[in-house]
Protein backbone atom coordinates (compact mmCIF):
# COMPACT_ATOMS: atom_id res chain seq x y z
CA UNK A 1 0.00 0.00 0.00
CA UNK A 2 1.20 3.47 -0.79
CA UNK A 3 1.82 5.66 2.25
CA UNK A 4 1.30 9.43 2.57
CA UNK A 5 5.00 9.92 1.97
CA UNK A 6 4.90 7.78 -1.17
CA UNK A 7 2.01 9.86 -2.48
CA UNK A 8 4.16 12.96 -2.37
CA UNK A 9 3.40 14.41 1.04
CA UNK A 10 7.02 14.84 1.93
CA UNK A 11 8.56 17.06 4.57
CA UNK A 12 11.79 17.57 2.68
CA UNK A 13 12.87 18.39 -0.88
CA UNK A 14 15.60 17.62 -3.35
CA UNK A 15 16.57 21.25 -3.91
CA UNK A 16 19.87 22.15 -2.28
CA UNK A 17 19.92 25.07 0.17
CA UNK A 18 21.03 28.35 -1.41
CA UNK A 19 22.97 31.27 0.09
CA UNK A 20 21.04 34.08 1.76
CA UNK A 21 21.68 36.41 -1.18
CA UNK A 22 20.09 33.97 -3.57
CA UNK A 23 17.07 33.59 -1.28
CA UNK A 24 16.63 37.37 -1.25
CA UNK A 25 16.69 37.36 -5.04
CA UNK A 26 14.12 34.57 -5.01
CA UNK A 27 11.80 36.63 -2.84
CA UNK A 28 12.09 39.55 -5.26
CA UNK A 29 11.35 37.25 -8.18
CA UNK A 30 8.29 35.80 -6.48
CA UNK A 31 6.97 39.29 -5.75
CA UNK A 32 7.55 40.38 -9.33
CA UNK A 33 5.78 37.28 -10.66
CA UNK A 34 2.67 37.70 -8.52
CA UNK A 35 2.59 41.50 -8.29
CA UNK A 36 1.55 43.62 -5.36
CA UNK A 37 -2.07 42.51 -5.67
CA UNK A 38 -1.31 38.84 -6.26
CA UNK A 39 -2.09 38.94 -9.99
CA UNK A 40 -0.55 36.18 -12.08
CA UNK A 41 0.89 36.40 -15.56
CA UNK A 42 -1.50 35.29 -18.34
CA UNK A 43 -1.25 31.64 -19.28
CA UNK A 44 -0.05 30.61 -22.75
CA UNK A 45 -2.57 29.08 -25.12
CA UNK A 46 -2.78 25.30 -24.79
CA UNK A 47 -3.18 22.86 -27.70
CA UNK A 48 -6.06 20.54 -28.56
CA UNK A 49 -5.56 16.98 -27.35
CA UNK A 50 -6.79 13.50 -28.25
CA UNK A 51 -6.19 9.96 -26.92
CA UNK A 52 -3.46 9.57 -29.54
CA UNK A 53 -1.40 12.13 -27.60
CA UNK A 54 -1.06 9.67 -24.71
CA UNK A 55 0.79 6.55 -25.93
CA UNK A 56 0.64 3.32 -23.89
CA UNK A 57 2.83 3.22 -20.78
CA UNK A 58 4.56 0.31 -19.10
CA UNK A 59 5.88 0.45 -15.56
CA UNK A 60 5.19 -0.37 -11.93
CA UNK A 61 1.70 0.01 -10.44
CA UNK A 62 0.91 0.23 -6.74
CA UNK A 63 -2.43 0.49 -4.90
CA UNK A 64 -4.05 2.34 -2.00
CA UNK A 65 -6.99 1.35 0.15
CA UNK A 66 -8.63 1.90 3.54
CA UNK A 67 -6.20 4.62 4.69
CA UNK A 68 -7.77 6.94 2.08
CA UNK A 69 -11.28 5.43 1.94
CA UNK A 70 -13.94 8.14 2.28
CA UNK A 71 -11.56 11.04 1.68
CA UNK A 72 -11.72 13.56 -1.20
CA UNK A 73 -9.76 12.84 -4.37
CA UNK A 74 -8.09 15.40 -6.63
CA UNK A 75 -11.21 15.29 -8.83
CA UNK A 76 -13.33 16.37 -5.86
CA UNK A 77 -15.30 13.15 -5.42
CA UNK A 78 -14.98 10.81 -2.45
CA UNK A 79 -12.51 7.96 -2.73
CA UNK A 80 -14.16 4.55 -2.64
CA UNK A 81 -11.52 1.85 -2.25
CA UNK A 82 -13.89 -0.71 -3.80
CA UNK A 83 -14.62 1.33 -6.93
CA UNK A 84 -12.55 0.93 -10.09
CA UNK A 85 -10.47 4.11 -10.02
CA UNK A 86 -6.83 5.17 -10.13
CA UNK A 87 -4.38 8.00 -9.50
CA UNK A 88 -2.06 9.15 -12.31
CA UNK A 89 0.39 12.05 -12.56
CA UNK A 90 -0.49 13.28 -16.03
CA UNK A 91 -3.67 11.83 -17.50
CA UNK A 92 -6.58 14.27 -17.32
CA UNK A 93 -8.94 13.65 -14.42
CA UNK A 94 -11.94 11.75 -15.75
CA UNK A 95 -9.94 9.74 -18.29
CA UNK A 96 -10.66 6.03 -18.63
CA UNK A 97 -7.77 3.61 -19.02
CA UNK A 98 -7.25 -0.12 -19.32
CA UNK A 99 -4.59 -1.52 -16.98
CA UNK A 100 -3.04 -4.88 -17.84
CA UNK A 101 -1.02 -6.83 -15.29
CA UNK A 102 1.85 -8.02 -17.49
CA UNK A 103 2.70 -10.73 -14.97
CA UNK A 104 -0.63 -12.58 -15.30
CA UNK A 105 -2.40 -10.79 -18.23
CA UNK A 106 -5.38 -9.80 -16.04
CA UNK A 107 -7.00 -6.49 -17.09
CA UNK A 108 -9.22 -3.84 -15.51
CA UNK A 109 -10.74 -0.58 -16.76
CA UNK A 110 -10.54 2.35 -14.34
CA UNK A 111 -11.33 6.05 -14.18
CA UNK A 112 -8.53 8.45 -13.25
CA UNK A 113 -9.88 10.58 -10.40
CA UNK A 114 -6.76 11.30 -8.35
CA UNK A 115 -3.13 12.42 -8.63
CA UNK A 116 -0.16 10.16 -7.87
CA UNK A 117 1.86 8.10 -7.34
CA UNK A 118 4.74 10.40 -6.41
CA UNK A 119 7.31 7.65 -6.08
CA UNK A 120 10.07 7.46 -8.66
CA UNK A 121 9.56 4.45 -10.92
CA UNK A 122 5.81 4.03 -10.36
CA UNK A 123 3.32 5.08 -13.01
CA UNK A 124 -0.14 4.49 -11.52
CA UNK A 125 -1.84 4.01 -8.15
CA UNK A 126 -4.86 1.70 -8.36
CA UNK A 127 -7.77 1.52 -5.98
CA UNK A 128 -7.99 -1.60 -3.84
CA UNK A 129 -10.90 -2.81 -5.97
CA UNK A 130 -8.94 -2.39 -9.20
CA UNK A 131 -5.86 -4.03 -7.72
CA UNK A 132 -7.97 -7.06 -6.73
CA UNK A 133 -9.25 -7.39 -10.30
CA UNK A 134 -5.73 -7.86 -11.64
CA UNK A 135 -4.58 -9.90 -8.62
CA UNK A 136 -1.80 -7.64 -7.33
CA UNK A 137 -3.05 -6.88 -3.81
CA UNK A 138 -0.82 -9.39 -2.03
CA UNK A 139 2.32 -8.37 -3.94
CA UNK A 140 1.63 -4.66 -3.47
CA UNK A 141 3.08 -3.72 -6.85
CA UNK A 142 3.04 -5.19 -10.36
CA UNK A 143 4.45 -4.51 -13.81
CA UNK A 144 1.56 -3.14 -15.86
CA UNK A 145 0.64 -1.61 -19.20
CA UNK A 146 -1.69 1.41 -19.34
CA UNK A 147 -3.81 2.06 -22.45
CA UNK A 148 -5.89 5.23 -22.63
CA UNK A 149 -9.45 4.46 -23.70
CA UNK A 150 -11.05 7.89 -23.56
CA UNK A 151 -10.57 11.46 -22.37
CA UNK A 152 -13.23 13.36 -20.41
CA UNK A 153 -15.70 15.16 -22.64
CA UNK A 154 -14.73 18.56 -21.27
CA UNK A 155 -11.03 17.96 -21.91
CA UNK A 156 -9.91 20.30 -24.71
CA UNK A 157 -6.45 21.48 -23.71
CA UNK A 158 -3.59 20.90 -21.33
CA UNK A 159 -0.49 22.53 -19.93
CA UNK A 160 2.65 20.79 -18.68
CA UNK A 161 4.38 21.81 -15.45
CA UNK A 162 7.34 20.66 -13.37
CA UNK A 163 6.46 19.59 -9.84
CA UNK A 164 9.27 19.96 -7.33
CA UNK A 165 7.64 18.79 -4.14
CA UNK A 166 4.41 18.38 -2.17
CA UNK A 167 3.86 19.08 1.52
CA UNK A 168 1.16 19.13 4.16
CA UNK A 169 2.97 21.99 5.93
CA UNK A 170 2.66 25.27 3.95
CA UNK A 171 5.87 26.74 5.38
CA UNK A 172 7.84 23.87 3.82
CA UNK A 173 6.26 24.56 0.45
CA UNK A 174 7.06 28.28 0.70
CA UNK A 175 10.68 27.50 1.59
CA UNK A 176 11.06 25.25 -1.45
CA UNK A 177 9.33 27.82 -3.68
CA UNK A 178 11.81 30.52 -2.59
CA UNK A 179 14.78 28.27 -3.33
CA UNK A 180 13.36 27.16 -6.67
CA UNK A 181 12.63 30.74 -7.75
CA UNK A 182 16.34 31.53 -7.49
CA UNK A 183 17.07 28.73 -9.96
CA UNK A 184 14.63 29.58 -12.75
CA UNK A 185 13.07 32.55 -14.51
CA UNK A 186 9.78 30.66 -14.70
CA UNK A 187 6.96 31.44 -12.31
CA UNK A 188 6.96 29.21 -9.23
CA UNK A 189 3.54 28.47 -7.73
CA UNK A 190 2.21 26.79 -4.62
CA UNK A 191 -0.90 24.89 -5.69
CA UNK A 192 -3.07 23.79 -2.78
CA UNK A 193 -5.67 21.05 -2.83
CA UNK A 194 -7.18 18.26 -0.74
CA UNK A 195 -5.04 15.28 0.28
CA UNK A 196 -7.38 13.00 2.13
CA UNK A 197 -8.57 14.86 5.24
CA UNK A 198 -5.63 17.24 5.04
CA UNK A 199 -4.55 19.90 2.59
CA UNK A 200 -1.57 19.46 0.31
CA UNK A 201 0.70 22.23 -1.02
CA UNK A 202 2.41 21.36 -4.32
CA UNK A 203 5.33 23.43 -5.59
CA UNK A 204 5.15 23.70 -9.38
CA UNK A 205 6.88 25.81 -12.00
CA UNK A 206 6.58 26.47 -15.71
CA UNK A 207 3.56 26.30 -18.00
CA UNK A 208 4.25 24.69 -21.34
CA UNK A 209 2.20 23.57 -24.30
CA UNK A 210 4.52 20.59 -24.91
CA UNK A 211 5.99 17.92 -22.68
CA UNK A 212 9.41 18.40 -24.30
CA UNK A 213 9.59 22.02 -23.11
CA UNK A 214 8.64 21.00 -19.58
CA UNK A 215 11.16 18.16 -19.63
CA UNK A 216 13.88 20.60 -20.71
CA UNK A 217 13.11 22.77 -17.67
CA UNK A 218 13.11 19.74 -15.40
CA UNK A 219 16.58 18.78 -16.65
CA UNK A 220 17.91 22.32 -16.16
CA UNK A 221 16.65 22.37 -12.59
CA UNK A 222 18.06 18.92 -11.91
CA UNK A 223 21.50 20.10 -13.02
CA UNK A 224 21.20 22.84 -10.41
CA UNK A 225 20.38 20.30 -7.71
CA UNK A 226 16.58 20.58 -7.71
CA UNK A 227 14.83 17.36 -8.74
CA UNK A 228 11.24 17.13 -9.94
CA UNK A 229 9.00 15.49 -12.49
CA UNK A 230 6.64 16.60 -15.27
CA UNK A 231 2.91 16.73 -14.57
CA UNK A 232 -0.16 17.99 -16.40
CA UNK A 233 -1.72 21.00 -14.73
CA UNK A 234 -5.31 20.51 -13.62
CA UNK A 235 -7.41 22.99 -15.55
Amino acid sequence: MTSDRNRGLTTDSRCRQLPAGALLLAAVLLLSMFGACGRRAPLPAAPQVSPADFPPQEGIASWYGDEFHGRPTAAGDIYDMHALTAAHRELPLGSRVRVTNLENRKTVEVEVNDRGPFVRGRIIDLSYGAARRIEMVNEGTALVRIDLLSLPRAMTDRLYRVQLGAFTVPERARDLARRAAAMTENQVDIVSGPCGRRRCYRVQTGRFATRDDAEALRQRLERKGCEGFVVIADQ
